[in-house]
């Protein structure tokens, strides 16, 4: 972990939300046993496993189509009930319930508040990602939440975090961004003019597409108070 403590301490802190304030991988791997388990019904081990790669992989982290997921899903079981379309809104609220944010975050966030060192929270997507932030709880104590569908750029577009820095009133020099993705979090940020605090989550840094590695790299969310307080 890199020693941010060689540089001036932050003034204010930005998240990304999705595998850095919560584990959203975690989250999907439970929605998507539910699924097999209670929507599918299925009970073969190995259909069980390729269903699970295939979907996981259509998936990408997130980024990956929902209604694609579903099409597929439909064709391969056209038993399976709903419509394309409900379906993808069940997949949200069934989603939803998966989620949670753990207690050293949480943690986390309340003492950057006690120390008075406000935080928002950026992230790309749209109106889904603000239902989240709603459905985690963490838009109460966050001083700016930017969901880039809504406010017309995105990560790693630095209009979005200079936006977000106007909002909490401070120079981007004198914020520090936190997230797991090198191109969408850290090299935006660090193109924005902003410190960035990388969560590796067990990758390596990919010096040869987002140039030099961030400030400080984390290995855990909760790793950040022993390097800004």
């Amino acid at each position: 972990m890199s020693d941010l403590k060689l540089l001036p301490h932050p003034k204010g802190v930005l998240f990304d939300l999705d595998n850095t304030l919560y584990d959203r991988e975690a989250a999907f791997g439970r929605w998507l046993l539910w699924f097999l388990d209670e929507v599918l019904k299925l009970e073969d081990t190995e259909e069980r496993a390729a269903l699970t790669a295939e979907i996981v992989a259509m998936d990408a982290h997130g980024y990956g189509s929902k209604r694609a997921i579903f099409q597929r899903l439909h064709e391969r079981y056209p038993t399976a009930p709903g419509t394309l379309s409900t379906s993808v809104e069940a997949f949200y609220e069934q989603f939803f319930t998966q989620m949670h944010v753990e207690p050293e975050a949480r943690a986390m966030l309340a003492a950057l508040s006690d120390f008075h060192i406000p935080y928002g929270i950026v992230t790309n997507g749209s109106q889904v990602q603000s239902r989240k932030v709603a459905v985690l709880g963490l838009g109460e104590g966050a001083a700016c939440v930017l969901v880039s569908g809504l406010v017309g750029c995105a990560k790693p577009d630095p209009e979005i975090f200079a936006l977000a820095a106007r909002k909490m009133e401070i120079a981007p020099s004198e914020i520090l961004f936190v997230g797991d993705n090198p191109r969408n979090d850290i090299w935006g940020a660090r193109n924005a003019g902003m410190r960035t605090a990388w969560l590796r989550l067990g990758h390596s840094w990919p010096s040869d597409t987002c140039g030099p590695p961030p400030d400080i790299t984390l290995d855990r969310i909760e790793d950040l108070l022993g390097v800004i307080l």
